[in-house]
């Protein structure tokens, strides 16, 4: 078992309760130095998880302001009905699968092969702050080859709030290119999540599902579980359901049940951002992301080749937003203007 599957592990079962405390605090604990617990309201939001052992970093899990468990637990904690595909799918994170035909995005498709050697990393330099006060987490991460080529330096800050119904994440990342780069026309990417089976949308493709606590998976046994599945995506065109796949959109939302309670997750595409409005991943097999990059990969009618010289950078915003109900169209209008008018 790979260390920080261990260290994982340890985490998800030693998370302390916190008194309440006032509304939108946001809190921080340092953990194993390569972990640091996230709290809004005294309650356990997630974890910055940036283990040199990781293939980049990620906050996982994701728990909503209920206490329900958004993220999927699979390959770190495997739960009995979700899928098992896809292990390099986990919590939320950023990267891509074409930079200068470096693929980010597959690492740890393969986990314990050789061809785990084959792909890019992202690893977070020894400069990590916290700001209680603003509810921040920044760092500064570099992207390498696999033959340790430096290819970007990205500078990402993480902005953090909620309350009594809502978690709320925003991310700002600044990605400066270390030579000269092209980000290829690729549908692997950019900013995701990938979520629990409830979230999930109807489908009757087969694929391979966790058996028991110990991680056991079926192979291609069956295409349904006793989870039941309620996922429904809608964007701001006002395509539902599979139409959201590839489709340029303003934002995305995310439908469902959680045993029997309501909770939804918005995803926000500031119009600053290059390739705005961009594409989405929205996978009935719960990978919920945004792909800049992506065109004809997206059924789009010709190539998309991105050139980022030497030196220079891009900078991109994005928000996620957890409700504990389902919101009105008015609401996520709201929420984009409001996030469109500032940087966090």
């Amino acid at each position: 078992m790979p260390g920080y599957i261990r260290i994982l592990i340890f985490s998800l079962f030693s998370i302390p309760v916190m008194v309440a405390q006032a509304q939108g605090q946001v809190s921080f604990e340092k953990k194993n130095g390569s972990e640091i617990m996230i709290y809004v309201n005294g309650d356990y939001f997630s974890s910055f998880l940036f283990d040199k052992s990781l293939p980049k970093p990620v906050l996982y899990p994701v728990i909503d302001a209920k206490q329900n468990r958004i993220t999927r637990g699979y390959p770190f904690q495997p739960i009995p009905g979700e899928r098992a595909d896809h292990p390099h799918h986990y919590g939320i994170w950023l990267n891509f699968g074409d930079v200068n035909k470096v693929d980010f995005w597959n690492n740890g498709k393969y986990p314990g092969t050789a061809a785990e050697h084959d792909y890019g990393s992202i690893l977070v330099n020894n400069n990590v702050s916290l700001n209680e006060k603003k509810g921040t987490i920044s760092y500064s991460a570099t992207w390498k080859g696999p033959d340790g080529t430096e290819l970007i330096k990205e500078e990402t800050t993480y902005f953090f709030s909620g309350n009594d119904s809502t978690r709320e994440v925003t991310r700002e990342s600044r990605l400066k290119a270390l030579r000269d780069l092209e980000f290829g026309d690729s549908k692997e990417g950019f900013f995701a999540i990938r979520v629990r089976r409830e979230l999930e949308s109807p489908s009757t493709t087969k694929d391979q599902y966790v058996e028991d606590t110990t991680g056991t998976v079926s192979q291609n046994k069956r295409h349904d579980s006793l989870i039941p599945v309620t996922g429904l995506y809608i964007n701001s065109e006002a395509d539902s359901g599979a139409a959201v796949w590839g489709k340029p959109a303003d934002w995305v939302m995310l439908r469902g049940e959680i045993e029997n309670k309501d909770v939804a997750v918005i995803m926000l595409d500031h119009p600053k951002n290059f390739g705005h409005p961009a594409r989405w991943m929205a996978r009935d097999y719960g990978l919920f992301g945004i792909n800049p990059y992506g065109e004809k990969s997206y059924g789009g009618n010709s190539e998309k080749i991105t050139p980022l010289k030497k030196g220079n950078a891009q900078t991109f915003r994005y928000k996620m937003v957890f409700t504990t109900f389902i919101p009105e169209k008015a609401y996520i209008e709201k929420q984009y203007r409001q996030f469109s008018s500032r940087n966090n």
